[in-house]
C-alpha cells in the first residue's frame, strides 16, 4: 500500500517542482504557500505525486492533483483519491467535487474510474494558447 503524508509547508518545494513537470502553467512556490496558509486546504503527498483539495463544512473541492509524469499509471493518482475519499468521510463532507479540461481524457478516465460523474459544464473556463477550452465539473457522493 502507498504511504502518503499531510501536505505541510515543508513540502511546497516538492510540490512546486511537481507541479512544474505535470503542466504547462505551473504553481509557483508563493502559490502552494499561499493556499497551504488557508485553513479549508487539506492534501496528502509523497515523492510521486499529491492532491489538495478545499474542505467547507460537507463540501470539497480538488484544486489540484498531481503525479510525476513517469510514476503515471500505477495506480498513484487512484490511491491519492482514496486516501483523500477516507480523510474526507471521516470529516463527515458529503460531496466531492473538481473541475478538469474537458481535453484531459486521461483525468477523465481517472475520474469516471472512481465514481465521478460530470454535472455540470462552464464553457470557456480554461484559457489555452490556442483560446478557450471548457471545463467539465464532475461530483461524487462520499
Amino acid at each position: 500500500m502507498l504511504q502518503f503524508d499531510f501536505v505541510a509547508k515543508a513540502y511546497v518545494p516538492l510540490l512546486t517542482a511537481l507541479h512544474a513537470q505535470s503542466f504547462d502553467s505551473p504553481w509557483t512556490n508563493k502559490a502552494f504557500d499561499d493556499i497551504l496558509s488557508l485553513p479549508t486546504t487539506v492534501g496528502f503527498v509523497n515523492e510521486a505525486g499529491f492532491i489538495l483539495c478545499s474542505v467547507v463544512l460537507e463540501e470539497a473541492e480538488i484544486l489540484t492533483l498531481c503525479v510525476h509524469p513517469q510514476q503515471r499509471r500505477k495506480g498513484i493518482a487512484t490511491a491519492l483519491l482514496q486516501r483523500m475519499e477516507t480523510y474526507l468521510k471521516e470529516k463527515g463532507v458529503k460531496e466531492f467535487f473538481l473541475d478538469v479540461r474537458s481535453s484531459n481524457k486521461a483525468a477523465l478516465q481517472l475520474y469516471h474510474h472512481n465514481g465521478f460523474v460530470q454535472i455540470s459544464l462552464r464553457k470557456g473556463y480554461y484559457k489555452t494558447p490556442l483560446g478557450q477550452e471548457d471545463a467539465l465539473i464532475l461530483k461524487k457522493e462520499l
